[in-house]
Protein backbone atom coordinates (compact mmCIF):
# COMPACT_ATOMS: atom_id res chain seq x y z
CA UNK A 1 0.00 0.00 0.00
CA UNK A 2 1.55 3.32 -1.00
CA UNK A 3 1.66 6.12 1.54
CA UNK A 4 2.15 4.06 4.71
CA UNK A 5 5.67 5.38 5.29
CA UNK A 6 7.94 2.59 4.03
CA UNK A 7 10.35 4.96 2.31
CA UNK A 8 10.20 7.43 5.20
CA UNK A 9 11.11 4.70 7.67
CA UNK A 10 13.93 3.48 5.42
CA UNK A 11 15.23 7.08 5.15
CA UNK A 12 15.26 7.37 8.95
CA UNK A 13 17.37 4.22 9.10
CA UNK A 14 19.62 5.47 6.28
CA UNK A 15 20.25 8.79 8.06
CA UNK A 16 20.55 7.43 11.61
CA UNK A 17 24.00 8.17 13.07
CA UNK A 18 24.10 4.81 14.87
CA UNK A 19 23.50 3.00 11.59
CA UNK A 20 26.15 5.13 9.87
CA UNK A 21 28.59 4.22 12.64
CA UNK A 22 27.75 0.52 12.37
CA UNK A 23 27.96 0.36 8.56
CA UNK A 24 30.85 2.23 6.93
CA UNK A 25 29.18 1.72 3.55
CA UNK A 26 25.51 2.62 3.19
CA UNK A 27 23.93 2.74 -0.26
CA UNK A 28 20.46 3.93 -1.23
CA UNK A 29 19.07 2.36 -4.41
CA UNK A 30 15.69 3.41 -5.78
CA UNK A 31 14.37 0.46 -7.78
CA UNK A 32 10.77 1.28 -8.89
CA UNK A 33 8.41 -0.59 -11.18
CA UNK A 34 10.38 0.32 -14.31
CA UNK A 35 13.87 -0.52 -13.10
CA UNK A 36 17.09 -0.99 -15.03
CA UNK A 37 19.56 -3.52 -13.61
CA UNK A 38 22.52 -1.73 -15.11
CA UNK A 39 21.54 1.56 -13.46
CA UNK A 40 21.09 -0.21 -10.12
CA UNK A 41 24.53 -1.80 -10.37
CA UNK A 42 26.08 1.54 -11.36
CA UNK A 43 24.44 3.22 -8.35
CA UNK A 44 26.04 0.65 -6.05
CA UNK A 45 29.44 0.88 -7.74
CA UNK A 46 29.53 4.71 -7.46
CA UNK A 47 30.04 4.21 -3.73
CA UNK A 48 33.30 2.35 -4.38
CA UNK A 49 34.90 3.88 -7.45
CA UNK A 50 35.00 7.11 -9.44
CA UNK A 51 35.81 5.15 -12.59
CA UNK A 52 33.29 5.45 -15.44
CA UNK A 53 31.76 2.01 -15.75
CA UNK A 54 28.81 2.93 -17.95
CA UNK A 55 30.26 1.12 -20.97
CA UNK A 56 30.54 -2.20 -19.15
CA UNK A 57 27.94 -4.90 -19.68
CA UNK A 58 25.34 -5.83 -17.06
CA UNK A 59 27.22 -9.05 -16.40
CA UNK A 60 30.53 -7.24 -15.85
CA UNK A 61 28.86 -4.73 -13.55
CA UNK A 62 27.14 -7.50 -11.58
CA UNK A 63 30.51 -9.20 -11.11
CA UNK A 64 32.10 -5.93 -9.94
CA UNK A 65 29.26 -5.39 -7.45
CA UNK A 66 29.77 -8.89 -6.09
CA UNK A 67 33.52 -8.28 -5.72
CA UNK A 68 33.18 -4.92 -3.96
CA UNK A 69 30.57 -6.26 -1.56
CA UNK A 70 32.28 -9.58 -0.83
CA UNK A 71 34.03 -8.20 2.27
CA UNK A 72 33.34 -5.51 4.81
CA UNK A 73 30.19 -4.20 6.43
CA UNK A 74 27.58 -2.60 4.24
CA UNK A 75 23.91 -1.72 4.27
CA UNK A 76 22.07 -1.43 0.99
CA UNK A 77 18.56 -0.04 1.04
CA UNK A 78 16.56 -1.17 -1.98
CA UNK A 79 13.59 1.16 -2.06
CA UNK A 80 10.37 0.28 -3.88
CA UNK A 81 11.03 -3.22 -5.24
CA UNK A 82 7.88 -4.19 -7.14
CA UNK A 83 8.17 -7.90 -7.96
CA UNK A 84 9.89 -11.05 -6.70
CA UNK A 85 11.40 -11.41 -10.17
CA UNK A 86 12.97 -7.94 -9.92
CA UNK A 87 14.48 -8.92 -6.58
CA UNK A 88 15.81 -12.18 -8.07
CA UNK A 89 17.55 -10.29 -10.87
CA UNK A 90 19.11 -7.74 -8.52
CA UNK A 91 20.15 -10.11 -5.76
CA UNK A 92 22.00 -12.32 -8.25
CA UNK A 93 24.76 -9.66 -8.13
CA UNK A 94 24.91 -9.58 -4.33
CA UNK A 95 27.37 -11.80 -2.44
CA UNK A 96 25.88 -14.67 -0.44
CA UNK A 97 28.96 -15.26 1.73
CA UNK A 98 29.37 -11.86 3.42
CA UNK A 99 27.48 -12.19 6.68
CA UNK A 100 28.31 -8.58 7.60
CA UNK A 101 26.48 -7.13 4.63
CA UNK A 102 22.79 -6.32 5.08
CA UNK A 103 20.01 -5.50 2.64
CA UNK A 104 16.84 -3.63 3.57
CA UNK A 105 14.02 -3.79 1.04
CA UNK A 106 10.90 -1.66 0.86
CA UNK A 107 8.02 -2.94 -1.19
CA UNK A 108 4.28 -2.57 -1.28
CA UNK A 109 4.05 -6.30 -2.01
CA UNK A 110 4.63 -8.86 0.71
CA UNK A 111 5.64 -11.59 -1.75
CA UNK A 112 8.80 -9.58 -2.49
CA UNK A 113 9.79 -9.71 1.18
CA UNK A 114 9.12 -13.44 1.36
CA UNK A 115 11.25 -14.04 -1.74
CA UNK A 116 14.10 -12.06 -0.23
CA UNK A 117 14.12 -14.04 3.03
CA UNK A 118 11.81 -16.93 3.82
CA UNK A 119 13.23 -17.26 7.33
CA UNK A 120 12.16 -13.83 8.58
CA UNK A 121 8.79 -12.22 8.90
CA UNK A 122 8.54 -8.97 6.96
CA UNK A 123 7.89 -5.84 8.96
CA UNK A 124 4.41 -4.66 8.04
CA UNK A 125 3.54 -1.02 8.45
CA UNK A 126 0.02 -0.35 9.51
CA UNK A 127 -2.47 2.43 9.01
CA UNK A 128 -2.56 5.06 11.73
CA UNK A 129 -5.55 5.07 14.02
CA UNK A 130 -7.61 8.27 14.41
CA UNK A 131 -5.66 9.52 17.42
CA UNK A 132 -2.31 8.94 15.70
CA UNK A 133 -3.60 10.59 12.53
CA UNK A 134 -4.72 13.64 14.48
CA UNK A 135 -1.41 13.79 16.35
CA UNK A 136 0.57 13.67 13.09
CA UNK A 137 -1.61 16.34 11.48
CA UNK A 138 -1.11 18.65 14.48
CA UNK A 139 2.64 18.06 14.30
CA UNK A 140 2.69 18.92 10.60
CA UNK A 141 0.51 22.03 10.87
CA UNK A 142 1.46 23.39 14.29
CA UNK A 143 5.08 22.24 14.56
CA UNK A 144 6.10 25.40 16.43
CA UNK A 145 3.28 25.32 18.97
CA UNK A 146 2.61 21.59 18.70
CA UNK A 147 -1.05 22.00 19.67
CA UNK A 148 -4.08 22.95 17.62
CA UNK A 149 -6.19 25.87 18.85
CA UNK A 150 -9.44 24.52 20.36
CA UNK A 151 -11.52 26.37 17.74
CA UNK A 152 -9.95 24.29 14.96
CA UNK A 153 -9.89 20.91 16.71
CA UNK A 154 -13.19 19.46 15.44
CA UNK A 155 -12.47 20.49 11.84
CA UNK A 156 -8.87 19.29 12.14
CA UNK A 157 -9.94 15.89 13.44
CA UNK A 158 -12.40 15.53 10.56
CA UNK A 159 -9.62 16.32 8.09
CA UNK A 160 -7.29 13.80 9.77
CA UNK A 161 -10.02 11.16 9.65
CA UNK A 162 -10.50 11.74 5.90
CA UNK A 163 -6.85 10.74 5.35
CA UNK A 164 -7.78 7.12 6.20
CA UNK A 165 -4.71 6.53 8.37
CA UNK A 166 -2.20 7.13 5.55
CA UNK A 167 0.78 9.09 6.89
CA UNK A 168 1.71 10.44 3.45
CA UNK A 169 -1.79 11.82 2.93
CA UNK A 170 -1.69 13.46 6.37
CA UNK A 171 1.70 15.05 5.70
CA UNK A 172 0.60 16.36 2.29
CA UNK A 173 -2.67 17.74 3.68
CA UNK A 174 -0.76 19.20 6.63
CA UNK A 175 1.50 21.05 4.20
CA UNK A 176 -1.54 22.49 2.46
CA UNK A 177 -3.25 23.46 5.71
CA UNK A 178 -0.19 25.17 7.15
CA UNK A 179 -0.27 27.53 4.17
CA UNK A 180 -3.87 28.42 5.04
CA UNK A 181 -3.10 29.48 8.62
CA UNK A 182 -4.03 33.07 9.37
CA UNK A 183 -6.56 34.16 11.94
CA UNK A 184 -8.46 31.36 13.66
CA UNK A 185 -11.75 32.42 12.04
CA UNK A 186 -10.29 32.60 8.54
CA UNK A 187 -8.40 29.35 9.07
CA UNK A 188 -11.52 27.53 10.23
CA UNK A 189 -13.36 28.67 7.08
CA UNK A 190 -10.46 27.60 4.84
CA UNK A 191 -10.12 24.24 6.58
CA UNK A 192 -13.81 23.48 6.20
CA UNK A 193 -13.36 23.91 2.46
CA UNK A 194 -10.77 21.09 2.63
CA UNK A 195 -13.24 18.54 3.95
Amino acid sequence: MPGLGKTTLALKIYRDSRIQYEFPTIIWVYVSEEYNKKDIFLTILKKFTQQDMSRKSEEELAQQVKEYLSTGKFLIIMDDVWTPEAWDQIQAALPKSNRYGKILITSRYENVAWRANRDRLPHRLRFLNQDESWELLQLEVFSKEGVCPPELEITGKLIAEQCDGLPLAIVVIGGILVDKLSSVTDTKTEWKKSI
